[in-house]
């Protein structure tokens, strides 16, 4: 119900952008990216395995790697013409695989996905071709499963708004940045059992927390 009432929202953000325009709707640009990042929990609570702001070890989850696309709408001769524009990104992050341990015994892994979206985006330095700084709000919506393991096999779907801050490097159409997203978990931080398999209680987890990725693009006018 939440993706569908987002999904009905940006259709008619669009849908009134097209119509004070003069001319037909277009895409100026568009970059396709891959990154690379580590997320910071605001608060390491879950057996001090995953990295937090009071206690960060580089070799901790959670790593993850993910693709993504950055469109931009083109309002040149409308009364948008001052240079105003319209973005939004997409992106999926897949939670790389790394061991964990639990009540100090039990070994198991941690992975999951989240798929993101950027709904209203503002470029500071919107006539540089060479440099930018992107500011977004947006959400966040996935789970981290832990498995590998007989005794549990669990997941943690959640759902975050999120304010990213990312500043870019054009160099021709190759586009390098750094993206550090802040995201504020509003869901049940109880995880749950994963295709039948009874798992021991664990301690709940809230996602908020601040993620940091290094990203290449390549750029399409």
């Amino acid at each position: 119900m939440k993706f569908k009432f987002l999904a009905f929202l940006l259709l008619i953000t669009l849908n009134s952008f097209c119509q004070k325009k003069t001319k037909p709707f277009s895409w100026k640009y568009s970059t396709y990216d891959i990154f690379y990042g580590q997320k910071v929990f605001l608060s390491n609570h879950f057996y001090q395995q995953l990295n937090s702001i009071d206690n960060f070890n580089v070799n901790q989850p959670l790593k993850l790697a993910g693709v993504g696309c950055n469109l931009v709408t083109d309002f040149a001769g409308s009364e948008y013409s001052d240079g105003s524009e319209l973005q939004f990104n997409v992106t999926y992050s897949q939670v790389i695989p790394q061991d964990i341990i639990i009540r100090d015994s039990i070994k198991s892994k941690i992975t999951g996905g989240l798929f993101g979206m950027g709904i209203f985006t503002y470029e500071v330095f919107l006539n540089k071709k060479s440099a930018d700084v992107l500011f977004t709000i947006g959400f966040n919506a996935g789970r981290l499963k832990i498995y590998d393991n007989t005794c549990l096999n669990a997941i943690n779907p959640y759902f975050a708004p999120k304010l990213i801050i990312q500043p870019r490097l054009k160099l021709g159409k190759i586009v390098a940045s750094l993206r550090f997203e802040y995201e504020y978990d509003v869901t049940n931080s109880d995880w749950k059992t994963y295709k039948g398999v009874i798992i021991p209680e664990l301690q709940s987890i809230n996602q908020t927390g601040i993620t940091c990725f290094f990203g290449l693009g390549y750029a399409i006018n």
